[in-house]
């Protein structure tokens, strides 16, 4: 429990920083750091994070969506980008599913394509809500609902 303690508030003091320069190239960057950590968890746990030909692509999405969400201020643009990205990837994966000879599987390779998708387009929808008018409060909600959710499960 006092682990779980201090490590809340190591992270709520990096954390606060980071929310008051939302405005700034502190926050993508750090929102972009946190979808390439997601990224690497989810692939880790689904046992394919060595596979670097699938991995690598994977991370350099999860760190330059978010950057692009931030400064090419066109979300319109970004998934123009994004959906190119996706059909070139789904190739890439299609090649190495075929030529793996069983090594990845179909279920694995469209399950890690769509699971890193989701997380994502979930770290671009928080740039996203924060670049809105009015979203300079609003997209704390999106911090304190998860907050107060887990905190309330907890007990």
């Amino acid at each position: 429990m006092l682990k779980r303690i201090i490590t809340a508030l190591v992270m709520l003091c990096v954390f606060i920083p980071v929310v008051i320069f939302s405005d700034t190239a502190i926050f993508p960057v750090a929102i972009a750091f946190c979808a390439c950590v997601a990224t690497f968890e989810m692939l880790k746990c689904m046992g394919i994070h060595k596979k670097l030909i699938i991995a690598v692509p994977l991370y350099a999405a999860s760190i330059a969506f978010p950057l692009l969400m931030r400064f090419m201020n066109d979300p319109g643009h970004v998934a123009a980008i994004a959906f190119i990205a996706a059909i070139a990837y789904v190739v890439i994966l299609f090649a190495v599913i075929v030529w793996s000879h069983g090594e990845l599987t179909f279920a694995q390779g469209m399950s890690a394509f769509g699971v890193i998708a989701y997380i994502i387009a979930a770290f671009c929808g928080i740039l996203y809500v924060r670049d809105i008018p009015g979203g300079a409060y609003i997209y704390l909600l999106i911090f304190v609902g998860a907050w107060i959710t887990d905190v309330f499960a907890y007990f």
